[in-house]
């Protein structure tokens, strides 16, 4: 243990390797008894690892979407809620369409800038997260993962909202 106390070396780390070690141990020693070939083992472990890594940051991204969206979700919903209302008037009440237009697209504006304001802070919170696991690096794979969910969760959005807004009675 003198070692240890020279080098600064942690106990959890030394404790940390000798498990490890002894995971590696076992794996290669019933290998060699039981005559198993590990070369798809490597394979394996890349594709679960990815996979969970996948699986973080999805529901990362997922999170950090939805809780932007709960942000503004009453806000939107009293906008889309208002013009349905409208629409579903007769034609001889509803004198107010260019009103109307105006009103939901500056709302639509305005719904954006929160949106994107909340998104940029739930993106910005997510970084500092992988930052602080991985003691102030920068995990690239992660980063580029986080953006591309949180693009996939976007176009999914747009998706759904883009039949819902074109429809409305004001833009036909």
């Amino acid at each position: 243990m003198l070692l240890f106390k020279k080098e600064a070396v942690e106990k959890k780390d030394v404790i940390f390797f000798a498990v490890f070690f002894l995971v590696i141990s076992v794996v290669f020693l019933g290998a060699k008894i039981f005559n198993v070939n590990l070369a798809g083992v490597g394979a394996i472990f890349f594709v679960i690892s990815f996979s969970l890594l996948c699986l973080i940051t999805w529901s990362m991204a997922g999170l950090a979407v939805l809780r932007s969206l709960f942000v503004v979700g009453a806000s939107l919903t009293l906008m889309i809620f208002i013009t349905q209302t409208y629409c579903g008037l007769p034609d001889i009440a509803r004198t107010g369409d260019d009103a109307l237009t105006s009103l939901f697209g500056f709302g639509l504006l305005y719904v954006g800038f929160l949106f994107t304001k909340s998104l940029h802070s739930e993106l910005k919170c997510g970084l500092k997260r992988f930052e602080d696991i991985y003691a102030g690096k920068k995990p690239w794979i992660m980063v580029t993962l986080f953006a591309i969910f949180i693009g996939l969760f976007l176009w999914q959005l747009y998706q759904v909202m883009f039949p819902i807004v074109s429809n409305l009675c004001v833009y036909k």
